[in-house]
């Protein structure tokens, strides 16, 4: 599928204002403020799967309100814990995977990685991003892109919808900062695949 729309709840930050998705911004201190864009994305995720996918699944890995600003930050700051991110943010996108994993079980809800076992290609990752959002689960992504001219360098966001427009142009929706952002895919790919060996990529659960 190529038109998935995932992230529908988002957080009441200030009254009648709505975010898409988590902020960094929102953590107390500069440090998880530069930091906090790993486990923002992980929040985001395990937040979606509670609250929209299947409640009754994943449930537990959302306590409170969704629509609550404070309930959310706590929920940033649980997954900043689980994440841990260094000096330099969390840069390993296997770590991010183990991170989320064990918040999952600590709350007893069965939740894995899906790997690819496809060479690192723009139509292949294309397809990984496209069938996590077929099954309804938002796919982060880390780019380690520096010194550049990309927006999105060095940083963690949450892909919530894939698709081409009229001239045929691939594009992916983000979280990121608690905006809704329009990023062309092949631009962020480039991005991640100019500096591949510094690690990087997309990552979802089911």
């Amino acid at each position: 599928m190529e038109n998935n729309n995932i992230i529908k709840n988002a957080v009441e930050y200030s009254p009648g204002i709505y975010s898409y998705g988590g902020d960094q911004g929102w953590y107390t201190t500069n440090t998880k403020q530069d930091r906090g864009c790993g486990p923002v994305a992980a929040a985001n995720i395990t937040n979606y799967l509670a609250t929209i996918k299947n409640p009754a699944t994943y449930g537990a890995l959302y306590t409170g309100s969704t629509l609550s600003k404070a309930n959310f930050l706590t929920h940033m700051n649980t997954l900043y814990d689980y994440v841990s991110p260094g000096i330099l943010g969390k840069i390993s996108v296997d770590g991010f995977a183990s991170a989320v994993e064990k918040y999952a079980s600590d709350k007893k809800v069965k939740l894995n990685r899906v790997e690819s076992s496809t060479s690192f290609t723009l139509d292949n990752t294309a397809n990984y991003v496209k069938a996590g959002l077929a099954i309804n689960s938002p796919v982060a992504t880390l780019n380690l892109s520096k010194w550049s001219d990309y927006d999105y360098e060095w940083h963690w966001m949450t892909i919530t919808k894939y698709y081409r427009d009229s001239t045929d142009s691939r594009w992916i929706a983000v979280s990121t900062w608690g905006e809704r952002r329009s990023i062309n895919y092949r631009t962020h790919f480039d991005a991640i695949e100019g500096f591949k060996s510094l690690g990087g990529g997309f990552m979802y659960f089911k």
